[in-house]
């Protein structure tokens, strides 16, 4: 059985500016979309599933892509640059909003992106053995 690719919508005002991100999800088995806008983003998802959805915290206006992502089965992080790192910020969950979730420093939001893409593999793989069943 295959493993199913994981479908990743990243939001940014450039591609460059994510790029080593997009590179560690396409050797997890991630494909990557960039769009500059999160009304863009919305747009597209409006159109197409996306199992996970990354934003850069410079753009703003996020309210319009939360709404798309809420209620699907899909997860949101935002960035959140501080003083020294980028922190990442669980907003959407599984189509759950994430009110207060605490933001993930780089490593943990390395090993978090990691666990995403195993669950998005895991529940594919759990959908096709009930439907072959």
């Amino acid at each position: 059985m295959t493993m199913k690719v994981v479908k990743v919508l990243i939001v940014g005002e450039s591609p460059a500016e994510l790029f080593l991100l997009s590179q560690h999800l396409e050797k997890r088995g991630g494909q990557c979309q960039f769009v500059s806008s999160n009304k863009e983003a919305a747009e597209l998802f409006s159109k197409q599933p996306f199992d996970l959805v990354l934003c850069s915290a410079r753009l703003m206006d996020i309210h319009m892509l939360t709404s798309s992502v809420a209620g699907s089965l899909a997860s949101l992080y935002c960035s959140d640059t501080g003083e020294a790192n980028c922190w990442w910020v669980p907003t959407i969950l599984h189509g759950e909003k994430c009110l207060g979730a605490p933001p993930l420093r780089p490593s943990e939001f390395v090993k978090t992106l990691s666990q995403v893409m195993g669950d998005v593999s895991s529940l594919e793989r759990a959908r096709a053995i009930t439907v072959s069943s």
